[in-house]
C-alpha cells in the first residue's frame, strides 16, 4: 500500500529536523528512505546526505551506489544542458621559424 502523500512530505519533514540536529539515527532513517525507491523519499533522502557532508554519509551512499539502489534515481534525473551557444575553444597562435 503507497503511503499517502501527506504521510510522505510528513516523513520527510521528520528526517529534515533530525538531520539538522545532527542525531545518530538520522543516518538509519535516511539509508532506510533512499532504498524505498519512493520516487519523494529517495531524492529528499540523497539532499539530506549530501547536506550533512560527513563521511558515515558518503560511506552509506557509495554502499547504496554499489548496490544498485541509485539507479532509479540516476534514470530520473535530467541533464541540465547549458543555454546558449557553447564557447568557441581559442586557438593557440603558431609561429614557424
Amino acid at each position: 500500500m503507497a503511503d499517502k502523500p501527506a504521510d510522505v512530505w510528513a516523513r520527510i519533514r521528520a528526517a529534515q529536523v533530525l538531520a539538522s540536529a545532527r542525531t545518530g539515527i538520522v543516518y538509519c532513517i535516511l539509508d532506510g528512505m533512499l532504498r524505498t525507491g519512493d520516487p519523494r523519499l529517495a531524492p529528499a533522502a540523497l539532499r539530506l546526505f549530501i547536506q550533512l557532508d560527513d563521511r558515515r554519509s558518503a560511506g552509506l551512499l557509495i554502499r547504496a551506489l554499489a548496490d544498485g539502489v541509485m539507479r532509479p534515481l540516476a534514470s530520473g534525473c535530467r541533464l541540465q544542458r547549458p543555454v546558449g551557444r557553447p564557447r568557441r575553444r581559442a586557438r593557440a597562435a603558431v609561429r614557424l621559424g
